[in-house]
């Protein structure tokens, strides 16, 4: 018997709550896949331009502090640029606010800048289990 992780995540798109269907919503995808599987290797190659040791590292002791994200909304505030809100999947539920911004010129997409900082939640207990 193996045990079965599922990983709900969210679509590409324009609906409030997907990811937009750009380059910078293509790295956020695969990062937040990769945040919520829990793989260091993963996260590495989610970000490679951002992913020192003491990156990952951060990044999965989040994770195990939150027990992964889901996605509250996402938008594309200018090319290349987006602003997204996350929830934590543990309690107490937590918002986090999160920037990506695409490195201008690369292809394919790299990311230039990644931030992520706790904020007062908006939507408390939803989507917690």
């Amino acid at each position: 018997v193996h045990p079965t992780l599922l990983v709900h995540l969210p679509r590409y798109g324009n609906q409030t709550g997907l990811i937009p269907d750009t380059p910078s919503g293509h790295l956020l995808y695969k990062w937040l896949a990769a945040f919520n599987q829990a793989s260091a290797p993963a996260l590495a190659e989610a970000v490679p331009t951002l992913a020192s040791d003491d990156v990952v590292a951060a990044q999965m002791d989040l994770r195990e502090e939150t027990g992964g994200f889901a996605l509250l909304s996402a938008k594309e505030v200018q090319p290349g640029v987006l602003v997204f809100r996350l929830q934590s999947q543990r309690p107490p539920a937590f918002e986090v606010l999160g920037t990506l911004q695409v490195r201008a010129g690369s292809n394919p997409a790299s990311v230039a800048s990644f931030s992520l900082r706790g904020v007062e939640a908006t939507h408390p207990g939803v989507g917690v289990k």
